[in-house]
């Protein structure tokens, strides 16, 4: 056999850990468990750190100190909302006393305030207003309604309320109280017609709509006492018609309006 050389590279089958060599008392490796660890970055012997409270270092300038209040801080970049701020985005310039701010539909304006603390209202309807109860069901309504139209001799012509000649519709089991003033005007003489007509129109649980009573005031029928106007229940579609009477050779314009009160028993 070979002799030992006593050189502890010779040994074989030498441990691989502490524990194998029945060491106790070596140091584990954990950082919790070293002793006199520095409270300083400079202990650590890092020069290249951020030390809060310092005025500048080498990894930035500038002071570093955490501010107590907003009011501390520098607005570089101009990230605080100010009074210039606002000023600026409701194009404040000292506009002159009594305007108000209002909103062009793109942009916010300074206008000169109405007369009474308060804007005019002009509102514009097409066609109809109409005004609903509350109930959920046969809700009662009033209903304004303007009806236009032409003729050019004497011949019956009906007012429709659209370009879709359209009237105004009376369900089954639904009375109907009409207020119409109608109006036509000749441009060629000129001449004029004016009437205002009430009544009551009803359409009866088997669907027959009628004229139950109307009154009807001539203010004028023209130069020759041949305009009319009246208002006819349109039993074949159901709907209140407004139907006037020109003259021969007189192209006339005409217009009403007719406010009905509706109410509905099923």
């Amino acid at each position: 056999p070979t002799l030992f050389s006593g050189a502890f590279a010779d040994l074989t089958g030498k441990p691989t850990t502490i524990s194998g060599y029945g060491i106790t008392d070596a140091f584990d490796g954990a950082f919790s468990s070293l002793t006199g660890k520095p409270t300083t970055i400079a202990g650590y012997g890092i020069t290249d750190a951020l030390e809060l409270g310092t005025t500048s270092t080498t990894a930035l300038a500038g002071d570093t100190t955490i501010p107590a209040d907003i009011s501390e801080l520098t607005d570089t970049t101009s990230l605080l909302y100010t009074n210039s701020s606002v000023d600026t985005h409701l194009n404040q310039s000292n506009p002159t006393s009594g305007y108000v701010l209002s909103w062009n539909g793109s942009d916010y304006a300074w206008v000169a305030q109405t007369s009474g603390g308060a804007p005019t209202v002009n509102p514009e309807f097409t066609e109809s207003i109409t005004l609903d109860s509350d109930e959920t069901t046969d809700a009662v309504s009033t209903e304004f309604v303007i009806f236009y139209g032409s003729t050019t001799n004497a011949t019956t012509t009906k007012l429709y309320r659209n370009s879709s000649n359209a009237s105004i519709s009376v369900a089954q089991q639904t009375t109907v109280f009409f207020e119409a003033d109608v109006i036509g005007r000749d441009d060629g003489t000129p001449d004029y017609g004016a009437f205002k007509v009430k009544g009551i129109i009803d359409n009866d649980s088997n669907g027959n709509t009628q004229l139950i009573s109307s009154q009807k005031e001539i203010i004028h029928a023209g130069a020759n006492n041949l305009f009319d106007a009246n208002i006819v229940a349109d039993n074949t579609n159901d709907v209140l018609s407004v139907e006037v009477n020109g003259e021969n050779s007189k192209n006339i314009r005409w217009s009403a309006l007719v406010k009905v009160i509706i109410v509905k028993q099923t």
